[in-house]
């Protein structure tokens, strides 16, 4: 039995502009993003975790569950760490035996989660895991499996000028599925003209063609799931029990997409907390 926990994934997402008449200034936003509940099959020989790291992220892995083969006996994410080895092809030779290991892209340039605490990534691709055992058919005989949760912090930054919406959503922060739980929790303030008064996650009320959102509060905060997603308001605080579509989640500040400089002479700070909880899912061959 896997004790049922409350997910808390926070996303610190930082607003800094410096106020400028001749060039597009950047958005520095600093994401930190947990996610939990990804579910490693032990029968899996690769399991895609939904979550593209970028040169420059910060990860850390954790995971809960057992995992075995045949009947012997169970381990957890540190594997087999005992003298009693069973040699072999294993499919990852460096790891201890039924450990788990990740790797970004590149199958060849894996690592043992347990003796990773910190994974400074300086590639780009896709995060995967898998159980360290022998190669092809023999995964078969697996049971049990590992929740994962990574916490990924990432840098990046946002320009927009003129009508230039994909900019102003910035980059994707986290894959959001369908039937996910989520919630966010918000605070600070963003002054969104040189001078101009402070405004909370909430915005003003009222609507404008120019705005990036135009049927949702003036600098709210906002966010979309997938590319062509309807933006919805996050505001200082926001839960949906179950996400009806999937897609990267974006987010951003409800500013004048058709105004000149709208983008580029914001200044303040905003703090969201990000909550999304992946179901868990049955293993194929129970422990």
């Amino acid at each position: 039995m896997f004790k049922k926990k409350i997910i808390t994934l926070f996303a610190i997402v930082l607003f800094s502009f410096i106020y400028a008449t001749s060039e597009i200034k950047a958005q520095t936003v600093q994401a930190t993003i947990t996610v939990k509940d990804i579910t490693v099959d032990a029968t899996s020989e690769a399991v895609d975790t939904g979550i593209v790291a970028m040169p420059g992220d910060r990860i850390e892995i954790t995971a809960e569950g057992q995992t075995k083969y045949g009947t012997t006996e169970t381990w957890d994410y540190k594997g087999r760490v005992s003298d009693k080895k069973i040699g072999g092809p294993f499919a990852f030779p460096n790891a201890e035996e039924f450990s788990l290991v990740g790797w970004i892209g590149d199958r060849k340039n894996y690592f043992q989660v347990s003796k990773t605490d910190n994974y400074e990534n300086g590639k780009s691709g896709t995060l995967y895991f898998a159980i360290n055992d022998w190669g092809g058919k023999h995964y078969a005989n697996n049971a049990g499996g590992l929740f994962v949760t990574v916490k990924l912090t990432r840098y990046y930054e946002i320009k927009a000028e003129g009508t230039d919406a994909k900019a102003a959503w910035g980059t994707g922060l986290v894959m959001i599925n369908e039937g996910d739980a989520f919630a966010t929790d918000a605070s600070g303030a963003v002054t969104y003209w040189k001078g101009g008064d402070p405004r909370d996650p909430d915005g003003k009320a009222g609507s404008m063609a120019t705005l990036l959102a135009p049927q949702i509060n003036q600098s709210a905060l906002i966010a979309k799931v997938g590319d062509n997603g309807n933006p919805f308001k996050l505001g200082k605080k926001l839960y949906l029990p179950k996400m009806n579509q999937s897609g990267w989640l974006y987010v951003t500040v409800n500013d004048e997409i058709q105004k000149t400089g709208a983008y580029t002479n914001n200044d303040g700070e905003l703090s969201v907390n990000i909550a999304v909880r992946h179901p868990r899912k049955t293993f194929k061959n129970p422990v």
